[in-house]
């Protein structure tokens, strides 16, 4: 009997069943046109092959990786990071000879890029070039303690960073030709590494990092229980500040002393951000716990959003949570993280929310989804 185009496609909907479903919305399906070139499943000289972080350019599609493979093609080894062209090819004239076990990257202007290991900074070009090879030395001698999670980028290549505490008085001071400097937790340093002593303000603890905020200010987080004054303000490990230092003393944090296992995430909407990660108590809700909660730019809830019942976890793992959130085209938002539930329905690690934060339970469901073990 002869099968018809019509009756092969019931067929294989019959058989793929939900995947069907789910390989219709085509902003969520594998882009089979894109295959990298190396293979991270497989390692050299045991050095491992995970990916820990890319960036893609937006102007030609060139993605760049960076993680703890080692990885040798032609006679050239790719350490800790590679360039793929859009369809996973390798970008020619790529060079990258600049550092192993790589955790982060990302573009600080339109030529250079930066690669973070822990302590450990280089600037690059688009073609994997070390630029400015003084810098990181001249770095060691502004920020001696260097710590947190990320500097603040300007775009001219200067940046503000943690420097912790030390054990003595006399540690951790910024090495400035003779100058004597009493100790800063937050330095900032010129675009070739130096010492700048034009950022001059006062904290009781190192903040953990830096997190853009929008084109003139920056959030500044760190332990709550310990980063808790900013030039005399209370901030309980989070506030905002203005780029030249001052804070901004029209947000108020809105997490309760005493939760640190949390990330900040501007939405680029009216001032909106996200805070996201494990278990969260806010100020004005007490009694009620969140992993995913969107505020407005004073620190207040934004109560269009759905903040309570989000992620959940049915395994017993201590840990769980909303890990990344990725805005979609249709103005809602992809979840990602440790959870078996979400708004009370089984998933398997990512769920599709619409721009109310109300899930959209027709995606990833967790027979089809990622394997979020």
């Amino acid at each position: 009997m002869k099968i018809t185009l019509k009756q092969l496609l019931f067929i294989l909907f019959i058989y793929s069943g939900m995947k069907v479903e789910l390989m219709a919305q085509s902003s969520f399906s594998i882009d089979s046109s894109f295959t990298p070139f190396l293979d991270f499943t497989q390692s050299y000289l045991s050095t491992g092959g995970r990916v820990f972080d890319l960036w893609e350019d937006p102007k030609n599609g060139n993605i760049y990786v960076v993680g703890d493979f080692n990885q040798q093609y032609n006679g050239k080894f790719y350490r800790g990071n590679v360039c793929y062209t859009p369809s996973g090819s390798l970008c020619p004239n790529y060079e990258g000879n600049v550092g192993v076990d790589l955790k982060q990257i990302y573009s600080i202007n339109d030529t250079v890029l930066l690669i973070i290991n822990d302590g450990f900074f280089r600037q690059i070009d688009f073609r994997g070039n070390l630029l400015k090879p003084n810098w990181q030395p001249n770095v060691r001698l502004s920020v001696p303690c260097n710590t947190g999670i990320d500097p603040y980028y300007f775009k001219d290549g200067s940046a503000l960073m943690a420097n912790s505490h030390g054990s003595h008085d006399w540690s951790c001071l910024p090495i400035y030709n003779s100058d004597t400097l009493y100790k800063q937790y937050i330095i900032k340093v010129d675009p070739e590494g130096n010492y700048d002593s034009t950022f001059q303000h006062s904290m009781n603890f190192t903040p953990t990092g830096f997190i853009p905020y929008d084109s003139n200010r920056i959030f500044v987080f760190g332990l709550n229980h310990k980063f808790t004054i900013y030039d005399g303000h209370t901030v309980n490990g989070l506030c905002r500040i203005f780029l030249n230092g001052d804070i901004d003393t029209t947000f108020e944090n809105p997490i309760v002393p005493g939760n640190n296992n949390y990330n900040i995430l501007p939405t680029g909407e009216d001032g909106k951000f996200f805070i996201h990660g494990g278990t969260i108590y806010l100020k004005d809700h007490p009694g009620k716990t969140t992993t995913l909660a969107r505020f407005n730019s004073d620190g207040s809830l934004d109560t269009t959003f759905m903040n309570f019942k989000g992620a959940e976890d049915t395994t017993g793992n201590t840990y769980f949570g909303v890990g990344t959130i990725t805005k979609t085209e249709d103005n809602g938002y992809l979840v990602s993280g440790l959870f078996s539930k979400y708004q009370g329905y089984v998933k398997n690690g990512m769920v599709k929310l619409d721009s109310t934060g109300k899930l959209e339970p027709q995606y990833f469901n967790n027979f089809i989804g990622p394997d979020s073990s």
